[in-house]
């Protein structure tokens, strides 16, 4: 009994407290300032690309769970001024369409390591953020690829490396048929840059 009274008493102080106690005032929200977005950095490799490379094959087909992704950051809005002239936006992306511009190399296969220099030193149309875009990024593109206008079939780098040997391949998607590879750094393919 006195358990059950004195259990009692503090629920009732309990209530008695909380009833009574002033609700904090609300503060005024003002909107944030937009952050300063800084441009992707290209991936680039540091290490050079060993002459004599294990029997082991590179090219295997990609799993989710093996693909390495960048942080995920919120869409920046774009003018539409920017669409057109070799230029599509797909997503939050402008996208080097057609084959005969800068951003596609003028249609011209290269390595890896080519391709990451081609895209960090590109300045086409006033921009100077153009980068090879990520595997997801490039599956969005050949599921648009309709918007591109004329493209050569084939395989296409990603910045988008390979988990377990980073500094000898990484992800190609095919424009064709959307398969994603991994693909040794020194094989030729073509690029389609983007920015955001």
């Amino acid at each position: 009994m006195k358990n059950r009274l004195t259990l009692t008493i503090i629920a009732v102080l309990s209530l008695t407290i909380f009833s009574c106690a002033k609700p904090p005032p609300e503060e005024k929200k003002t909107p944030a300032a937009p952050a300063a977005r800084r441009p992707t950095p290209a991936i680039t490799t540091t290490e050079a690309i060993p002459a004599s490379r294990p029997e082991e094959p590179v090219a295997e087909a990609v799993s989710e769970e093996e693909t390495v992704r960048p942080p995920a950051r919120a869409p920046e809005a774009r003018p539409e001024t920017e669409v057109g002239d070799g230029v599509v936006r797909i997503g939050t992306l402008s996208v080097a369409a057609g084959t005969d511009n800068p951003g596609t190399a003028g249609g011209a296969a290269m390595t890896w390591d080519e391709a990451v220099a081609w895209a960090s030193s590109l300045n086409w149309r006033g921009k100077t953020d153009w980068r090879l875009p990520t595997d997801r990024e490039l599956k969005e593109i050949y599921e648009n690829a309709d918007r591109l206008g004329r493209y050569e079939p084939g395989e296409y780098w990603t910045s988008t490396l390979h988990p377990r040997v980073p500094d000898r391949a990484a992800v190609t998607v095919s424009l064709e048929h959307g398969k994603t590879r991994y693909r040794d750094k020194i094989e030729a393919h073509l690029i389609r840059l983007v920015r955001p």
